[in-house]
C-alpha cells in the first residue's frame, strides 16, 4: 500500500507540498504493517530510521531487572518515534511493541539527506523542523511528568526508565543547541 502523503501534509508537516515535494516524499517514506504484539523496534536495533505511527497504538518498553519489561511511553496515531536514533545514528535504547494492529511510515536518514541533493533543501528543513518540534514537545511533557517523580525519589537510585528519558532530554537539548 502506498504512503498517504496528504495525511503526512495535514497531520505531521502542517503544510501543503508542491507536486515535486509530494512525489519526492512519496518515494522517500515506506509503509510497514505490524500486528498487535509485534515488535516494531527492538532495543539495540541500528539507528537512522524515523517512524511515524499512521494508525494503531504501541508502547515503548524498557527492561527492568531480569526479564520484566516496563512501559515508559505510549505511542498513538500521528506520533513520531525514534527521532534521536534517526538523528544520531545510534542504536535504539528501548523496544516499541504494537498493542494494536499498526501502520507505520518509516524514513531513513539517508533518504532525508538525499533530499538536499535532489534540489529540495526546504523539504529537508521542514522534516527536520517537524522532528525537532515533536522532540521539544516530548521534552516539555517529560519535564512536567518526570520532575515530580524524581522529587519523590530524592535520595533513591534513579530507575532505568528515568535515566533513558533524562538521556533523551539531554541529547535533544544538545542537538538543538549545537546543530
Amino acid at each position: 500500500m502506498a504512503v498517504d502523503v496528504t495525511w503526512l501534509e495535514n497531520e505531521i508537516l502542517g503544510r501543503q507540498l508542491s507536486e515535486k515535494e509530494h512525489n519526492l516524499l512519496a518515494s522517500m517514506f515506506h509503509e510497514i504493517t505490524c500486528i498487535s504484539g509485534e515488535t516494531i523496534v527492538s532495543k539495540g536495533q541500528d539507528g537512522g530510521l524515523l517512524h511515524i505511527l499512521r494508525s494503531g497504538h504501541a508502547n515503548v518498553e524498557v527492561s527492568n531487572s531480569g526479564e520484566d519489561k516496563e512501559t515508559v511511553a505510549e505511542i498513538e496515531a500521528g506520533n513520531l518515534f525514534g527521532e534521536l536514533t534517526f538523528l544520531n545514528g545510534k542504536s535504539a535504547t528501548a523496544d516499541v511493541v504494537a498493542t494494536q494492529d499498526c501502520v507505520v511510515y518509516t524514513l531513513s536518514r539517508d533518504e532525508l539527506t538525499s533530499v538536499i541533493d535532489k534540489g529540495e533543501p526546504q523539504l529537508a528543513y521542514l522534516l527536520f523542523s517537524t522532528i525537532m518540534e515533536h522532540q521539544s514537545g516530548v521534552i516539555l511533557k517529560q519535564r512536567v511528568t518526570l520532575a515530580p517523580e524524581l522529587r519523590k525519589k530524592n535520595n533513591q537510585v534513579m530507575p532505568m526508565y528515568a535515566k533513558i528519558i533524562l538521556a533523551t532530554v539531554v541529547a535533544g537539548l544538545v542537538y538543538i543547541i549545537f546543530f
